[in-house]
């Protein structure tokens, strides 16, 4: 399928109704900033797609008040959420909540966090050490299917265009970012072969092109501050999985074309993950209703 058929499939989606922490005080992540506002529409429509069901909010509260969050996404048996480390280590806080939305950004379940474990040895940098954390659940969720993760190597993700979700601040390029208003959002970028000196090996990084530089994807994305813990999902099979999880990224104030975002990738660290969540083989039912394709090749970045 080539950027103009996904775009074809985006807009019967939105004339058939059918379908990066913000105030979140400390958050390096980035979200969802789109070329235009019709893209930026859009994108709350795409974000309902079946592949991101079990995309929620991450909220961390210090002694009973909310404090900031971002996003995460529902692994393994239901009860574990994968998410970014920073979101749990830029302070110290008492409880955490994991909430899935629906598309007004209302809470349809919420459920604490029991424990929470960040990869061990990370210190909260951006773009430095391995930004992932998992957290136990006090009860699974169970309405929604847990999202797989992918076990290719990074390199052959490049090229590749991803399908990103999360929370983040919403924003047109060129014009900033608005306020939060807990409506998840979703759109694409292709992995790139992108040289980016201040993220490390492990990280892979997007870039935001504008609509006519030939590079874009059909829903151009870029990062913006809620979105941090959000997945990159990717085909691999016939399943959309995930690859890696928002971590980052490098923007001017008006988020400009140009800019980059960066992604912790999940397969170098699966053993870690599953030494807690175990995850299940992919069952009959995994494999459909996988809703809306994004590309799964696109134009390779280049810096």
């Amino acid at each position: 399928m080539n950027t103009k058929q996904l775009g074809g499939l985006l807009n019967v989606a939105v004339l058939s109704g059918a379908l990066f922490c913000a105030a979140f005080a400390g958050s390096t992540a980035r979200s969802a900033v789109f070329s235009d506002q019709a893209a930026l529409d859009q994108s709350a429509i795409f974000a309902q797609d079946q592949m991101f069901a079990g995309v929620g909010t991450v909220g961390i509260y210090d002694q009973g008040s909310w404090w900031a969050g971002g996003t995460g996404v529902i692994i393994g048996d239901g009860s574990w959420v994968l998410c970014a480390g920073h979101e749990l280590t830029f302070r110290s806080f008492s409880d955490v909540r994991f909430a899935l939305r629906d598309s007004q950004g209302q809470i349809t379940t919420d459920v604490v966090g029991g424990s929470w474990y960040v990869y061990p040895g990370y210190t909260g940098g951006t773009g430095m050490g391995v930004d992932l954390a998992l957290i136990h659940l006090s009860a699974a969720i169970t309405s929604v299917t847990p999202a797989e993760l992918y076990s290719g190597s990074q390199s052959s993700l490049i090229g590749v265009t991803a399908c990103m979700a999360g929370f983040g601040q919403p924003g047109t390029a060129g014009n900033g970012i608005g306020a939060y208003d807990r409506i998840m959002r979703a759109g694409q970028n292709i992995i790139g072969d992108v040289s980016y000196p201040s993220v490390e090996p492990q990280y892979l990084v997007t870039r935001f092109d504008a609509p006519n530089s030939g590079l874009a994807a059909a829903l151009e994305w870029q990062g913006s501050p809620g979105d941090s813990g959000g997945p990159w999902m990717v085909q691999d099979g016939g399943i959309w999985k995930v690859a890696a999880i928002s971590a980052g990224g490098n923007h001017d104030p008006s988020f400009s074309f140009g800019d980059v975002t960066f992604a912790n990738n999940v397969s170098d660290y699966l053993g870690w993950i599953q030494s807690y969540a175990a995850v299940p083989e992919p069952t009959t039912g995994a494999l459909l209703g996988l809703g809306l394709a994004c590309l799964v090749r696109g134009k390779r970045h280049t810096a």
